[in-house]
């Protein structure tokens, strides 16, 4: 290390996510002049999006659990029962308790079980959400 420089931790390298614009917005006040051409940038990109990694395990799969195994549905905040959707809130078939938000916690689970994204259909089936159903019950 030459004389002058400051060793950093590594939390001073480290962005944050909420910090990320403002630390672009310094970046490119401080470096104005370009060093890479198009091409240069589009080979760092691919190689970047190539070699991007999420981090992502499946539980499922390291524990040796099938999906089929997992109850699909929205469970109850109170009494652990299985909630139904009507006119826009969760009702607890057991107690009767209702939620606008209950279903928030069920994809959280989905996204810690199978995958970091779902799809609509995914979602409706996670959620037991069948739509035929709920027309039926109108």
């Amino acid at each position: 290390m030459s004389t002058g420089q400051k060793l950093l931790s590594p939390y001073d390298k480290i962005i944050h996510a909420q910090n990320l614009i403002s630390e672009i917005s310094k970046l490119n006040t401080l470096y104005t002049e370009e060093k890479a051409t198009k091409k240069d940038l589009k080979k760092i990109k691919k190689v970047l999006l190539n070699k991007h990694d999420t981090g992502f395990t499946s539980i499922l799969d390291k524990y040796g659990i099938k999906e089929i195994e997992i109850l699909k549905g929205v469970k109850c905040g109170i009494c652990a029962g299985k909630m139904e959707r009507f006119f826009g809130c969760w009702h607890c078939t057991k107690c009767k308790f209702t939620s606008k938000t209950a279903h928030v916690r069920a994809i959280e689970d989905y996204f810690l079980l199978f995958k970091p994204f779902i799809t609509n259909r995914e979602l409706r089936t996670f959620l037991d959400i069948n739509f035929l159903k709920r027309q039926t019950n109108y």
